[in-house]
């Protein structure tokens, strides 16, 4: 009986193994660690103030539109409910929503739409993070078509693009030191308008 303690080391040592294992990320074939929900940011966003990068819990912009997460999904969606345009830092806002920001990290997905964007009610942006800032270019995308998006290092920069698959839609290059993330933004103008944007990451 003496070398059970033994036999039971190892299989504490396997047991401990495999849970470590278990507890790993999974690499995707591009190299990029899959996303939770807790690696993206989702923060409120205004047309007027694009350049801005809001807190999350900044009260002076409309919580309008939604965001949920799928398996390896990310639905930016909603229609406004208010109809009033508020004021932030002395100005008046009426382009609001939600902007989502994914980590830097060379990865690729899809972007498709539902809404088609529509010149002062449903705008869309694609947008990067830099120091504490944020760049966005809006970008006129269809409905029920699909986009492709990638964010890649190459030559010490960092390269956010969107393209409908025979032209470019959005193309963002900056040092690599600088960027900090990518993603898109919707904001709706009048009551009753509304955005749907659906990003999948691969």
């Amino acid at each position: 009986m003496k070398p059970l303690p033994f036999t039971v080391g190892i299989l504490t040592a396997f047991i401990f193994n495999a849970f470590a294992l278990s507890q790993t990320p999974t690499t995707k074939p591009n190299g990029a660690v899959p996303l939770s929900p807790k690696d993206v940011q989702v923060l409120p966003f205004c047309r007027e103030f694009k350049e801005q990068k809001l807190k999350a819990t900044e009260r002076a912009i409309p919580d309008e539109l939604h965001v949920n997460f799928g398996d390896g999904t990310i639905h930016l969606y909603g229609k406004k409910r208010l109809d009033a345009a508020p004021r932030y830092q002395g100005r008046p806002i009426g382009h609001v929503g939600k902007v989502v920001i994914l980590p830097s990290a060379d990865r690729a997905g899809k972007l498709t739409t539902k809404t088609s964007s529509a010149e002062d009610s449903t705008t869309y942006l694609a947008v990067i993070e830099l120091d504490n800032a944020l760049e966005a270019k809006p970008v006129k995308l269809e409905a029920d078509k699909t986009y492709d998006w990638s964010i890649k290092s190459e030559g010490g920069n960092t390269v956010f693009h969107l393209s409908d698959g025979a032209a470019d839609v959005a193309n963002f290059s900056r040092p690599s030191g600088e960027f900090k993330g990518a993603g898109f933004a919707a904001t709706v103008r009048f009551k009753g308008n509304d955005a749907d944007l659906t990003i999948t990451t691969r």
